[in-house]
């Protein structure tokens, strides 16, 4: 794989670049193409020859991979256009498309092989194995085998969701490959035709496996939870800076390579002046972009949290809220001492499948801190854990 790299992607490790992004897309697909043309022209030969319905459907869908190959080759192609005015975010998204097109087919085709293995079941037809036909299988394990491994080897480098389902596809063609070589020799040792049956559990494999795949393809189109590994990453950079304390409320909203835009709150100490937050922002800001190639936008929020009220109250808070869930979360602590009151601000996180109103958390911190001489208003915003 790091040779294939070195020989066909120019500046291969800086993934994060949309051009290089561009050139392992069309680095795999052309090598897909290539050797899904080479078995399958060879394998329906031999298909035709042996009269086995099994291994003419295998090669079919080696053609229907070479197909899925130039799909990806035009989704990236396509993927790497810059943004323009009707498209600010550019057209990254167009490989999720792909990803689902190529399911699509597997999806087709795996319904009508099917149907075909199963009429192959009602009325078996007498099929001819020879060496020719082990040789072929065996080359199809071993080009699927390669194409599987390199396929998710792109894939977890430029994390990308079409050429991870174009290897599920190929690792299942080389397990449909290795069931229809074991096929082969029970039927020459036994004297028994199961050629229906093993093209059949083939193809409802297709089926399976393409159901599967479009449900992840679909998931970045619509919106799903980003990547742990990418929040983990904003959050282990954002925590590296002098000057910043914790972060919360970080939203991620991705447009596919090259495409990332974050938001993020970030807490400072409460004595940092104006000029000092705008400094520090801009530094984080370019960091992201340079680094990360992530457009960032923060929200200072400057917080005391040295003081003794700021910890108290903090700590009081979250054991009262917990009563009502014991997962809820609290950030953002600023108290306000006023003349007749202590004001509290803050924000509140909790699951999706909390159903606790805004009536409730008050008559909870209300009940809490009754007793205080000096009454409390608590002011707070619940947010929901979107990453």
């Amino acid at each position: 794989m790091k040779l294939i790299k070195k020989l066909f992607i120019k500046n291969y490790r800086k993934t994060s670049d949309p051009d290089v992004h561009h050139r392992y897309g069309v680095v795999a697909g052309a090598i897909g193409i290539f050797f899904n043309l080479l078995i399958f022209a060879t394998g329906i030969v031999i298909g035709i020859i042996s009269n086995s319905i099994t291994i003419i459907v295998q090669s079919i869908g080696n053609l229907t991979d070479a197909g899925s190959s130039i799909i990806t080759l035009v989704g990236f192609k396509l993927s790497s256009k810059p943004a323009d005015k009707e498209h600010p975010f550019g057209h990254a998204r167009v490989e999720y498309i792909c990803g689902l097109l190529i399911s699509l087919v597997m999806l087709i085709l795996g319904v009508l092989f099917s149907k075909s293995c199963f009429e192959k079941i009602l009325e078996p037809e007498e099929i001819s194995i020879g060496i020719y036909t082990y040789v072929i299988l065996s080359v199809m394990i071993a080009v699927k085998l390669f194409l599987a491994i390199l396929y998710r080897n792109f894939a977890k480098d430029i994390n990308s969701d079409t050429l991870l389902a174009t290897s599920v596809d190929s690792r299942n063609d080389m397990l449909s490959s290795i069931a229809i070589l074991i096929s082969m020799i029970v039927m020459q040792s036994c004297s028994i035709n199961i050629d229906g049956y093993i093209g059949l559990a083939v193809s409802l494999l297709t089926v399976v496996s393409a159901i599967r795949m479009i449900n992840d393809t679909i998931d970045p189109l619509i919106s799903v939870k980003p990547n742990k590994k990418l929040v983990s990453k904003i959050k282990r950079e954002l925590l590296g800076f002098d000057g910043v304390n914790d972060m919360h409320d970080l939203l991620i909203h991705t447009y596919g390579s090259g495409s990332t835009f974050v938001s993020v709150h970030i807490e400072v100490p409460e004595t940092t002046t104006l000029l000092d937050c705008h400094e520090l922002v801009d530094k984080i800001e370019r960091h992201f972009w340079d680094k990360l190639h992530i457009n960032l936008t923060i929200q200072v929020d400057p917080i005391d949290i040295e003081d003794p009220l700021t910890k108290t109250t903090h700590e009081r808070i979250l054991k009262t809220l917990r009563k009502l869930n014991k997962n809820i979360q609290i950030h953002g602590v600023r108290i306000i001492e006023q003349k007749n009151k202590i004001k509290v601000l803050f924000d509140i996180l909790e699951d999706f499948s909390s159903q606790l109103t805004k009536k409730q958390i008050l008559d909870q911190l209300h009940q809490e801190f009754a007793e205080e001489k000096t009454p409390y208003e608590f002011v707070f915003i619940i947010d929901k854990p979107f990453t």
